[in-house]
């Protein structure tokens, strides 16, 4: 009674790991099933063009390119093969070169970066290219490499415009603080000519400059306080000017 017991649960362990292999293998048809009739789908395929994303057997040479291809003004002949590297910029060229041999040679199934490629009418994109292989043949040529490529160019193109924005606005708040800077000194000087040097220092930083002399206005005239780059800047005549006495008018 024993051993039939035992061989009656043999027969159902064997009978439970059949259904589970039929099902699991029928699952997998299934799913091939379903990817065949997506694949086979002109609307997908249209989608998938459009949103950069492209197949290739190198095999064949058979290609299904992405609408970015296009709109750099290529053809489909353009780009069969290796042939769309000649256009890559010569500073990206070895680092493309080295990671796509990887690909096509089996060293390296994945790849992911960003190169700058050469559109039609002669101008530079910045493309994020990521890169999947997922089929062989015996002999290591991917028969099935899928691409993805997205032009970033106008996102790059913001970012050092807001670099140099930035770069912009700090060089302003310096010169602001130079201004402030210069106007402590002033209010803190009781010599007016080693105010006027000080300024001048200050003002180089600035503006930057090979002579510079500052006048101050004294009765309707302008004197010499201090002065840079000249040999004798005491025998500069004075400039007259035309104010009057009694003016509430700020001298600017």
């Amino acid at each position: 009674m024993i051993l039939n017991s035992a061989n009656e649960n043999r027969k159902k362990d064997v009978k439970t790991d059949g259904r589970r292999q039929s099902s699991k293998a029928e699952q997998e048809k299934a799913e091939g099933e379903l990817l065949d009739r997506l694949l086979e789908n002109k609307k997908v395929g249209a989608l998938l063009k459009g949103g950069g994303l492209f197949i290739k057997d190198y095999t064949t040479g058979v290609c299904m390119p992405n609408t970015l291809w296009k709109e750099m003004g290529y053809s489909y002949g353009d780009m069969r093969q290796n042939s769309w590297m000649r256009f890559i910029h010569p500073q990206d060229y070895s680092m493309v070169e080295q990671f796509h041999s990887a690909l096509v040679t089996g060293t390296s199934d994945t790849w992911q970066g960003e190169y700058r490629i050469r559109a039609k009418d002669g101008m530079y994109h910045t493309i994020q290219h990521r890169a999947l292989v997922l089929e062989r043949d015996a002999g290591g040529v991917p028969r099935l490499y899928v691409g993805w490529d997205v032009d970033v160019s106008s996102h790059i193109k913001k970012t050092e415009e807001a670099r140099a924005m930035g770069e912009y606005y700090r060089r302003k708040y310096l010169q602001a603080e130079e201004l402030r800077n210069t106007g402590a000194i002033l209010a803190s000087e009781l010599d007016s000519s080693s105010s006027a040097e000080h300024i001048l220092r200050q003002a180089k930083r600035l503006i930057p400059y090979d002579a510079a002399l500052l006048r101050s206005v004294d009765d309707g005239e302008t004197v010499v306080l201090a002065s840079v780059g000249f040999d004798q800047p005491r025998l500069l005549p004075p400039i007259k000017l035309n104010i009057p006495r009694n003016s509430d008018k700020p001298l600017y």
